[in-house]
């Protein structure tokens, strides 16, 4: 009996109708700019795959060859902004005051994060060239003193931030790729970051400075809503807890060590928590993603709970043309086209992933 309103075969719909608009979008030439390719498109390779659509997953890969600014870095370029990367045309379109606010945001940060992304992507196509050089880059950078990867290891020491986020994304492609001793010494970065904070705590703490220090202070409400979530208040960001999430059923499905489920009880109790736009907001993707994935290796009703609940909100709020409309905007056209491709290739693929562990649990959602 499933008494929550999604049905597989509705996120099956969902998934197919993004992926037919997306599909055509990675086709127009005019989006081939290396800057865009990256930014718009490092969870394509991941997606696509997922939904068996190796043509366009393959015209990615095609452009991921020449994006590169260095050995391992799909990135075309160092740290100027999104702005300066972009404009035109992207920013004359900037209707909201969060986008404008992005667009200053340098493209370094959560570099890591997205060369992650695609590594894993590329692992998973069978293009070894492209991956496995990454995911050197990405063992080479790893802080000795920290044990994690930086969010952009272009910047000075100083100026380097270590977040759930990005180590979750590193540690997610290297268990993919069966790089097992470097994934459990980002995991027991991530379970640190979690276990130094109270189950009682009223700020969550997701990222250290460089001195391993919690960042408490945030030069921007982006970064601030990235590295910080306020408990019990509306309208925060919880794709990282997600990730993290994610990570940990990873671990302990690959070693069977109990010591990875602590730190996501800790996750789960302050989910509980949370106010209840945790599982209807933007961000509940990859929270419902993670949550899907614990319920898999768990088998506890909670997890399931919160991924379908997480899931049917990501179905039910998609738009019919198949793309997903951020809050800020009135309607499809003032956002972004990196934005929409972004946000919506995305859900794309968790449309497919969260049915798939749910099953992997032994209750999938009702046919």
């Amino acid at each position: 009996m499933n008494p929550l309103p999604i049905k597989e075969g509705v996120c099956r719909e969902a998934s197919a109708r993004t992926e037919r608009w997306a599909a055509q979008a990675v086709r127009t030439t005019s989006r081939a700019d290396p800057h865009f390719t990256v930014l718009a498109w490092y969870k394509g390779l991941m997606a696509f795959s997922a939904l068996g659509d190796l043509e366009s997953a393959r015209i990615l890969l095609e452009r991921f060859e020449k994006t590169g600014s260095r050995p391992g870095d799909f990135h075309a370029a160092g740290d100027m902004t999104v702005a300066e990367a972009l404009m035109p045309p992207i920013s004359r379109y900037s209707w909201s005051k969060a986008f404008s606010a992005a667009l200053r945001v340098p493209i370094g940060l959560w570099r890591n994060y997205r060369n992650a992304w695609l590594a894993y992507g590329a692992h998973r196509l069978g293009v070894p060239h492209l991956s496995e050089p990454t995911l050197d880059l990405l063992a080479g950078i790893l802080s000795p003193q920290l044990g994690a990867v930086p969010h952009n290891d272009l910047l000075d020491v100083a100026q380097r931030h270590y977040d759930l986020g990005t180590n979750a994304s590193v540690a997610h492609a290297m268990i993919g790729a069966g790089r097992m001793e470097l994934a459990s010494q980002l995991g027991l970065f991530l379970t640190d970051i979690v276990m130094s904070q109270p189950a009682d705590t009223a700020r969550i703490y997701q990222a250290r400075d460089f001195r391993g220090q919690p960042l408490s202070v945030a030069n921007s409400t982006l970064i601030q809503r990235q590295y910080w979530v306020e408990v019990g208040a509306p309208d925060q960001s919880y794709w990282i807890l997600g990730f993290t999430l994610k990570v940990f059923a990873m671990l302990f499905k690959a070693t069977g060590q109990a010591e990875w489920l602590a730190p996501a009880e800790r996750i789960r109790i302050w989910l509980g928590r949370c106010h209840a736009d945790a599982v209807t907001n933007i961000t509940c993707a990859k929270l419902g993603w993670g949550a899907a994935e614990m319920f898999a290796v768990t088998r506890k009703n909670v997890w399931r709970d919160i991924a379908v609940k997480s899931i049917a909100h990501v179905a039910n709020s998609q738009s019919p043309s198949g793309i997903w409309i951020r809050s800020d905007y009135p309607w499809w056209f003032p956002q972004p086209i990196l934005v929409s491709l972004d946000t919506s290739v995305e859900r794309m693929f968790y449309l497919q992933e969260v049915p798939r562990a749910l099953r992997d649990g032994g209750m999938p959602l009702a046919s």
